[in-house]
């Protein structure tokens, strides 16, 4: 609910509107959902399939193999991003370094911080407070936290690298 609270603003009661924020803030913005490609990618239908007019924004964050760092490869937003909320879409986060420079990026473009929802679907602990410490004022949906990662940076318990079964098994099919 809270994730598509500024997509269904028309359709939720005037009293849960005066409690979460101003409705007139509402009115004057759209909404971008910008997803971190490969595992941002598997929550845009479900979205898309309630919200047909959203505009799709995209981030390619990987990680460099030697330095264990993230790296930005690729981003493309539609115009006008900077008076928009944005619900920024990641399946996992483990670290949250990948999150931190995607909201980064998102800030370079001039969107406000109070404008950015940081969607995800599970999150090790450290990660959500890594964001959290970093940009307290983005706001944080996750389904489930766990409470670590391992040394490859998985989520322990988790789910692994969530990309790498989807995209494989794409690329079987062809």
């Amino acid at each position: 609910m809270h994730s598509l609270y500024y997509l269904l603003k028309d359709k939720l009661s005037q009293q849960w509107k005066a409690q979460y924020t101003k409705e007139e803030d509402l009115q004057e913005k759209g909404c971008v959902v910008c997803r971190l490609l490969r595992a941002g990618e598997t929550m845009e239908p479900a979205l898309e399939s309630v919200c047909k007019d959203v505009r799709i924004g995209k981030i390619l964050i990987q990680t460099n193999e030697e330095t264990s760092e993230p790296e930005l490869h690729y981003h493309r937003f539609p115009k006008g991003i900077s008076e928009d909320h944005v619900i920024l879409m990641d399946a996992t986060v483990a670290t949250g370094a990948a999150a931190l420079m995607a909201i980064r990026v998102l800030l370079d473009h001039d969107v406000n911080e109070e404008n950015i929802l940081f969607l995800s679907l599970i999150a090790a602990e450290s990660g959500v407070h890594t964001i959290a410490y970093a940009y307290p004022n983005v706001k944080i949906v996750t389904a489930a936290v766990d409470p670590e990662v391992n040394d490859k940076f998985h989520i322990i318990p988790g789910i692994g690298n969530f990309w790498r079964p989807l995209f494989l098994e794409l690329l079987i099919d062809y």
